[in-house]
Formats: C-alpha cells, sequence, structure tokens
C-alpha cells in the first residue's frame, strides 16, 4: 500500500517536470520566434530604406546635367548643404506665386517675369551667400597664415601643416583646408592642390598666400618666417578691406532700392488706373516703353553694382 503511494508520488513528480519542461520549451521557442520575426521585419524596414526614393532617384539625374553640376557647384562654393533639385523646386515655388501675383494685380503677359524673378532672387541669395562666406575666409587668412607657419616651425611639412590647419582654425577656412588636404592625400600635387582653393576663393589675399606656400615648397626657402610676414601683411590688407566694404554699402543699397522703384512704380500706376499696365502689353508702344524703362533700370543697377564692387581678384 506504502509501495503503490510512492510509486503515484513519483509519477505526479515525474508528470509535473515533464510539464514544466515543455512549457519552458514552448516559452522559450516563443521567444525565439519572436526574436527573429523581429529581425526580419528590421532587415526588410531596412532593406525599404535603402531603395532610392523618387526624390532621391530625380536629383541624381540632375547633379548628372550640366545645369545639376552648375547648381551643385555653386551651392558648394556658398557653403550650402541644400541639394540642386531644392533649388529648382524652390525656384518653381515662388515663380508660381509671383507669376499668380503678376497675373493677378499687373498683367497676364507680365506673369512670365514671376519666374525669371524667382530665378533672379534665388540668385542674389546665393551669391550672397557666396560673398559672405568668400569674407569670411579672406578675414581669417591672417589666423590661418599663422597656424601654418606654427606648424611648419615644429617641424611639420606643408602637407602635414594643411591638415593641422583643417582642425585649427574656424569655419568655413576650416573645410578649405580640409579640401585641400583631402587632395593631398588623393596624390594631388601641393600646387594642383592650392590652385584650385585660388579659384574657389577668388581673391589678392588667398593669391597672396597661395603663391607664398608654392614658392616657399618649390625652392626650399623659410616657410616660416614667409608665413609670419604673410600674415602681417594680410591682417594690413583685411582692415582696408573692411572699410572699402562699409564705405561700398550704401552705394549697393542704392542699386537695390533702385529696382524696387522700377517694379514698385508699374504697382502704383496700375493702382491709380486699374488695367493701365495689362492695355500697355497689348500695344506696340506700350511694349516698347516697357521694354525699354526695363532695360534702363537692369543697366542702371548693373552699373551701380559694378561700380560698388569690391574687387577679389
Amino acid at each position: 500500500m506504502v509501495g503503490d503511494k510512492m510509486n503515484q508520488l513519483l509519477l505526479s513528480v515525474l508528470v509535473t517536470l515533464i510539464v514544466m519542461t515543455l512549457l519552458l520549451g514552448i516559452i522559450q521557442f516563443a521567444l525565439l520566434l519572436k526574436e527573429k520575426t523581429s529581425s526580419i521585419s528590421a532587415a526588410t524596414s531596412l532593406d525599404d530604406n535603402l531603395k532610392p526614393s523618387l526624390y532621391v532617384t530625380y536629383n541624381g539625374w540632375l547633379r548628372r546635367t550640366k545645369l545639376g553640376k552648375y547648381i551643385e557647384l555653386q551651392l558648394d562654393r556658398a557653403g550650402s548643404s541644400r541639394r540642386p533639385l531644392d533649388v529648382l523646386l524652390v525656384i518653381a515655388g515662388l515663380g508660381f506665386v509671383l507669376s499668380a501675383a503678376i497675373w493677378r494685380l499687373l498683367a497676364p503677359a507680365l506673369a512670365v517675369l514671376g519666374l525669371v524673378a524667382a530665378g533672379a532672387l534665388v540668385r542674389v541669395y546665393v551669391s550672397r551667400l557666396q560673398q559672405k562666406r568668400k569674407e569670411k575666409i579672406i578675414t581669417q587668412l591672417p589666423e590661418t597664415a599663422r597656424v601654418l607657419a606654427n606648424a611648419s616651425q615644429a617641424g611639420l611639412s606643408l602637407a602635414s601643416a594643411i591638415e593641422f590647419a583643417a582642425t585649427e582654425v574656424p569655419e568655413p577656412s576650416k573645410s578649405e583646408m580640409q579640401k585641400i588636404s583631402d587632395r593631398l592625400k588623393f596624390g594631388v600635387s601641393v600646387e594642383t592642390a592650392l590652385e584650385e582653393f585660388r579659384e574657389r576663393i577668388g581673391s589678392r589675399e588667398a593669391g597672396l598666400l597661395i603663391s607664398t606656400l608654392v614658392v616657399s615648397s618649390t625652392t626650399g626657402g623659410s616657410l616660416v618666417s614667409a608665413l609670419q610676414d604673410i600674415s602681417l601683411s594680410l591682417d594690413q590688407r583685411k582692415e582696408v578691406r573692411r572699410q572699402m566694404v562699409t564705405i561700398m554699402s550704401e552705394s549697393r543699397a542704392t542699386a537695390n532700392f533702385l529696382v524696387l522703384v522700377g517694379v514698385g512704380s508699374l504697382f502704383l500706376v496700375n493702382l491709380m488706373n486699374p488695367g493701365t499696365v495689362e492695355k500697355m502689353t497689348t500695344n506696340p508702344i506700350g511694349i516698347a516703353a516697357l521694354a525699354i524703362s526695363g532695360a534702363l533700370f537692369a543697366v542702371g543697377w548693373m552699373i551701380i553694382q559694378r561700380m560698388a564692387k569690391v574687387d577679389h581678384d
């Protein structure tokens, strides 16, 4: 009797252990299945993300065209991370708004000028970014020359000094020094890399620094003393340049105001006598008057801008 009870107890314990083992196995299998499912889902999601979107596809196509390469070059000189397709989309959107406004407020025949104005505004904006970036680089050239001189005095080669300057000078000179350093690492000669920098910046100050570096590297002269001397010269030129920019800023403001007067006069005339501009666009004499006045305003703007320009070359 006692033996039967003992056998039943052992059987119950054995069955319980088997059931618990099965439950643990089922739980473990479920966890592994869930983990595998999550991994597959993550991999599928990653593959979906790696697939090029429609925007990336069209931007890649645009970058292979001459227009895309030109826009990308201008954005790079402006220090902008925007893509060429972004620029075209902004021009299209702004052009639509301006064209609709001109169509509604002036005349349907002049609506095409909205797209032209949008392109001109974006070009002016990018040019302004390029100018500001160039001015910063020129302002930082004395400091860049001093960093190169200190690195050369410490015994570094010119390539190593440029790489060191890429970590010490502030932006945007830092990016330019990094570009030169990267070109040198790819086997480009010092003269070629520095000439590319001269073309990107396009200033006499940059040409002065580059000429010093090229001459010292080819003739084996004292690079340290040459860079120290050039840094003093660049400091003096920086002060003169600052004064020139301040003096010419008023003239540039006058040129921009001239354009506003020309465009505003059309809106003012149409406001005083609605439909006047639209009638002018349907009359040969009116069309000639609009064309001549627009050309005169454009020529006046270009002349003032040219007179007020601080020469970089």
